[in-house]
């Protein structure tokens, strides 16, 4: 257990001087110190790193092949039984893009400050994605936006660096957007979802973790709007 920096280390300790016991206690402190136990958290911790990361790639060829469905206009190939299931005629030629998908998902997702302009600016975006790189956790989510009377950026990109041995965010940058001038003065002074690329931004743990584990694994339900972000600790007290 790391001592300088995990608070439950102090509180555990403030426990065991509560009791009665000697002898009890010296055997609580004893499990507490235990360094083979202490190795022990520390190994499991950068092996469980190490698994969550096999199934980041993982993920991420999964979410390619989402994506390349998502704007094509190729029709895809699904059983019988779900043909007949959800009234899918073969009969039926219109291929279409799904071309709001990932602004739903976003706006639905309830997890980011979005106001009504920015809804109104979402409406161009075209793409998103997440690239994890090969050898650590480090994150980059890229949006791609269609032309439009907002900003001149077609891409705008948020990357997020974390500690390979604690899964922490170290470090994040996001995009400067170019916004067009006779838009510019219009944003002063209101929460917004672009607020996250901003260099003075205070990014959090949470929102990695949300869009990495959460949003990436869930935009469906996000797109449907049958499921809503659940803030950490919400079912505590269940």
């Amino acid at each position: 257990m790391d001592k300088d920096n995990n608070s439950i280390y102090t509180v555990l300790t403030e426990e065991i001087k509560k009791e009665n016991s000697s002898t009890i206690k010296a055997k609580l402190l004893y499990i507490l110190s235990n360094k083979a136990l202490d190795e022990a958290e520390k190994k499991c911790d950068i092996e469980d790193i190490a698994i969550k990361h096999k199934y980041d790639l993982l993920y991420r060829d999964i979410d390619n092949k989402i994506n390349e469905i998502i704007n094509s206009d190729q029709p895809v190939s699904i059983s019988q039984e779900d043909k007949a299931k959800y009234n899918i005629s073969d009969d039926d030629k219109e291929i279409t893009e799904i071309k709001d998908y990932w602004t739903k998902a976003l706006i639905n997702c309830g997890y980011f400050t979005c106001n009504p302009r920015d809804c109104e600016i979402l409406k161009y975006l075209r793409d998103m994605k997440i690239k994890f790189e090969e050898s650590n956790r480090n994150i980059t989510v890229e949006f791609t936006f269609d032309e439009n009377p907002y900003f001149s950026n077609e891409k705008i990109k948020k990357m997020y660096e974390i500690n390979k041995d604690t899964d922490i965010l170290i470090k994040e940058k996001g995009s400067k957007i170019h916004w067009k001038k006779k838009l510019k003065d219009k944003r002063k002074n209101r929460e917004s979802f672009f607020d996250i690329f901003k260099s003075d931004y205070e990014t959090t743990d949470e929102e990695v973790n949300f869009i990495r584990d959460d949003f990436f694994m869930n935009h469906l339900g996000y797109y449907l709007n049958i499921i809503e972000f659940e803030e950490e600790g919400d079912d505590d007290e269940e």
